[in-house]
């Protein structure tokens, strides 16, 4: 279903070593509106940290609402996410047009033969999803042996489902509400769907990813680094102690990184702030480059811009996968003056347009970038868009900003 991913170099692994007594756990929920303690906790903080699940901004913080029933234009829009597929065209629906929200991952998932209509031509993405019909598209998007000797054993399974819900069950991706219960019928709530996909992603072959499933693992545990020094900051600040952030590192990482994100930990460093966490997120805008070096371990190479929260880098992390979960082991960075990105005008233009596609409030189309020179005392290249806004980069650092005139 997916395209693999390339190749890449290697680079060079920073080893610190960091020896702390452990201390209680710091952690919280990132959501207002779910426990640490629930079940689905671990779940959906993955998905929502892969961006697969979206969170609420609401007076009190972020909310990922848990307990709401999902449709099945939800359920198309989360696998078309975490599967990492790019648009194709599938079957058309009347009730399904180009200006719909899921518009792209219905017909993406119906062209690999993931989702499926009504023999009214309707899709009917507005109808809620339960929890049988929500194992037929996951076995289906994984690829699934789907075989008539079924051995499950629920009982309030109907024959049109039975195949499916076998298959999940002899992955181990169900073990039913019940030891003879499935629950069939019930709607499926964000957090269940949340728990079954991450179950059925936990178990794909390293072989089997693509490009953007790497992305969003790297994206992943980097988010999940951040949030947990933040917090760790806010509990502890003014008297950080790496034994404060041990025992909650040691789930996101390995030796040399645990010691060496504990070490940044108490020596955090910000142009225009004042704590944030040292790791930061890898651009898959500009070039990179990834290798799989066995069915437990990948590296990125990779780019961190110039931005407003401190100086970029080339990035170099390796990535180690612990009993079905993905751990960073190696984190080492590389200057722009020792290897500077030397963008040509047209490698600019490309970078540009995603960056302005993905980070824009004002959503307006992009039909023309024209480069206009260089500032006369500083290493900036202008460029116009459309004819009336001007960007300012540096295509040696990636630094790119809006600017006002």
């Amino acid at each position: 279903m997916k395209q693999k991913i390339g190749a890449a170099i290697l680079s060079l692994i920073i080893l610190i070593s960091f020896s702390v007594t452990v201390s209680a756990s710091n952690r919280e929920s990132i959501f207002v509106d779910m426990s640490l303690n629930s079940q689905f906790y671990e779940a959906v903080y993955s998905m929502n940290s892969k961006k697969v699940m979206r969170e609420s901004m609401i007076p009190d913080g972020y909310s990922i609402a848990p307990t709401r029933a999902i449709t099945r234009a939800d359920a198309a829009i989360m696998l078309y996410r975490l599967l990492g597929l790019g648009f194709e065209q599938g079957n058309t629906y009347l009730d399904v047009t180009s200006k719909h929200r899921a518009y792209e991952a219905i017909h993406t998932l119906s062209a690999h033969g993931v989702l499926h209509g009504f023999t009214d031509g309707m899709f009917r993405p507005n109808q809620q999803l339960t929890r049988a019909e929500m194992t037929k598209i996951i076995a289906l998007a994984f690829e699934y042996e789907i075989t008539s000797e079924v051995q499950i054993p629920f009982l309030d399974v109907s024959s049109t489902f039975k195949r499916y819900v076998n298959a999940l069950y002899m992955n181990k991706i169900t073990s039913g509400v019940s030891a003879t219960q499935f629950d069939s019928n019930r709607h499926i709530t964000r957090q269940e769907m949340a728990a079954f996909m991450n179950r059925a992603y936990q178990k794909v072959s390293i072989s089997d990813y693509n490009d953007v499933e790497v992305e969003q693992s790297l994206s992943e545990l980097i988010s999940k680094v951040q949030w947990l020094t933040l917090q760790n900051v806010t509990s502890n600040d003014p008297n950080l102690q790496p034994k404060d952030i041990l025992i909650d590192m040691k789930d996101l990482a390995e030796e040399p990184f645990l010691s060496q994100s504990i070490n940044n930990y108490v020596n955090f460093y910000c142009e225009n702030c004042a704590k944030v966490p040292a790791i930061r997120y890898v651009d898959f805008n500009l070039p990179y480059t990834i290798k799989i070096t066995s069915e437990t371990s990948f590296e990125v190479n990779g780019i961190v811009p110039d931005g407003f929260i401190g100086k970029g880098y080339r990035a170099h992390i390796i990535l180690t996968k612990v009993n079905d979960m993905w751990k960073i082991k190696s984190f080492s960075t590389t200057s722009f003056e020792d290897a500077p990105l030397k963008m040509t005008i047209e490698e600019a233009k490309v970078y540009i347009k995603k960056y302005i596609d993905l980070n824009s409030v004002s959503d307006y189309p992009i039909y023309k970038i024209e480069h206009i020179g260089k500032f006369e005392d500083i290493a900036y290249d202008k460029f116009r868009i459309n004819n009336e806004y001007l960007y300012v980069m540096n295509l040696n650092t990636g630094y790119l900003t809006f600017y006002p005139e």
